[in-house]
């Protein structure tokens, strides 16, 4: 309950408890020079819910202070606020500007994560015990062959993800040879769609760069033997085809692709 002080003669707060505001004057007082009639100049709440307010503090706050209850001295006084935001566990900074420094108490690795490369991900290292940005292991696709296949040849691959041709190699040959190999690629759809059939002049790729070796029994090339080709891009389900148009002294062998999967 909240007692409006009126003057000097005002009686006691009531008793009761009805949390009203009560306005006490004395029935007839005309008022004299000590003891006005109150106007609303002199209004003056003294406490909230029974519990004083401190006049010293109250009466005079500084900005941006607020009304906090002291226990020590069972009164409201004007206090600047304490507490507020405070960052903690997986975060890190000010009340108006944060960072995410974890993931569920495992710390994020801010040099590899504050600077990741193109296409790399996130992914928990358990030896670091952090999380790091890293670059997605490198894979392949490829056909084998054995025997003396006549040529032209041609081999296919479904690409199950996306990615980017970087490389190609040659290995397992059973002996010193050449081979000449094209590649087309053809975009296709997901099982259970039968995978489509590149054409070999339509859906060349290679252009005047093919897969080849001469008098060897391995080979490989770069990012930059791939990097006249049409297009490196291989879209999830595309089909890549092998078409080895020329080869001499080889019964066996296996040639692939390095593809950086996004």
């Amino acid at each position: 309950m909240a007692w409006i002080q009126l003057n000097a003669s005002d009686p006691p707060p009531p008793s009761d408890s009805d949390g009203n505001v009560h306005f006490r004057q004395a029935p007839g007082h005309a008022g004299t020079s000590a003891d006005p009639i109150p106007t609303s100049a002199f209004f003056k709440v003294l406490s909230w819910v029974g519990k004083l307010l401190d006049t010293v503090t109250m009466g005079a706050p500084a900005d941006g202070q607020v009304p906090t209850f002291d226990a020590a001295s069972g009164t409201w006084k004007a206090k600047a606020p304490t507490g507020g935001f405070t960052a903690g566990g997986d975060l890190s900074g000010t009340s108006t500007s944060q960072t995410v420094v974890g993931l569920e108490g495992k710390a994020l690795d801010a040099t590899t994560i504050g600077a990741p490369a193109d296409a790399q991900f996130v992914a928990y290292d358990g030896t670091a015990g952090k999380y790091k940005a890293k670059t997605p292991s490198i894979r392949t696709i490829g056909i084998s062959f054995e025997g003396s296949p006549g040529v032209p040849l041609a081999r296919r691959v479904q690409v199950a993800y996306s990615g980017t041709i970087i490389g190609w190699g040659i290995t397992d040959s059973d002996a010193t040879g050449s081979i000449t190999c094209e590649v087309d690629k053809h975009a296709s759809s997901a099982p259970p769609s039968a995978p489509a059939i590149p054409n070999t002049t339509t859906d060349k790729i290679s252009g005047s760069a093919p897969i080849a070796m001469s008098g060897a029994q391995s080979a490989s090339g770069d990012a930059s033997s791939v990097s006249s080709w049409t297009t490196t891009v291989v879209v999830k389900w595309d089909v890549v085809q092998f078409n080895i148009t020329a080869l001499s002294g080889l019964t066996r062998g296996t040639i692939e692709l390095y593809i950086q999967p996004n």
